[in-house]
């Protein structure tokens, strides 16, 4: 969290969820305490019902509306968890991709559609104004239901295909092409230099002096991955 504040500056504050346990744990850290002292971290309490114990437990969290009404009047949310890193040799910064309502890292057609939702910048008013509509826990638990229902991610892009056109003409989302969503953030595709990362570890086990030469960062989260 600490390098994440320092990659993305001042301007972008940082709200960590978390449980009182593991907020008094990484209180001891006197870099982490002081961030929070001078209000550059804010740390916010999960539901006490909120167990993260399966990616479809995951999944049901993020698309339930309570995550997405608790950051209000924030418009766009950077998301990263902690399997994920942005890096500091990057030419780019967040700011570059605010325009899009949904970006993450492109999911390699084998594995599904759309982006993943590790590290992703998301509408938060939109997202919220889908689930008016649209139901992921009904969506994916359907008898009939796609494989990109499985996880809210390629739910949420597939759902945000499905708005209607603006008055302009312009689709409902807007929503990058794949070599732009490539640049903002690696896991199953490959780019030289993106943004940042995730899962790397994992996907692109191959590549890893490559990538460690370029984001050192990423030692951070070598053990790191969620399910």
């Amino acid at each position: 969290m600490l390098h994440f504040h320092s990659v993305l500056g001042p301007e972008w504050p940082i709200i960590f969820y978390t449980t009182p346990n593991t907020s008094s744990a990484l209180s001891t850290s006197a870099p982490f305490a002081r961030a929070i002292n001078e209000n550059r971290f804010e740390v916010r309490f999960l539901p006490p019902e909120a167990v993260f114990d399966s990616h479809r437990a995951v999944s049901l969290f993020l698309a339930d509306t309570w995550l997405w009404e608790d950051l209000a009047p924030f418009q766009k949310l950077l998301l990263f968890q902690a399997d994920s890193i942005i890096c500091s040799a990057s030419e780019a910064t967040v700011d570059d991709y605010i325009e899009y309502d949904l970006i993450g890292a492109p999911i390699d057609p084998v594995y599904g559609q759309g982006f993943n939702g590790g590290l992703s910048i998301r509408n938060r008013e939109m997202v919220l104004d889908l689930f008016k509509s649209y139901s992921y826990a009904n969506d994916s638990a359907a008898p009939d239901a796609p494989t990109a229902y499985k996880f809210e991610d390629q739910w949420l892009y597939s759902r945000m295909l499905d708005l209607p056109d603006r008055e302009d003409g312009s689709p409902g989302a807007k929503l990058p092409d794949e070599e732009t969503a490539r640049r903002f953030s690696v896991e199953t595709l490959w780019e030289d230099r993106p943004l940042g990362f995730h899962q790397p570890v994992r996907w692109q086990k191959a590549r890893m002096d490559k990538v460690v030469k370029y984001c050192p960062e990423v030692g951070m989260i070598s053990g790191s991955a969620f399910f």
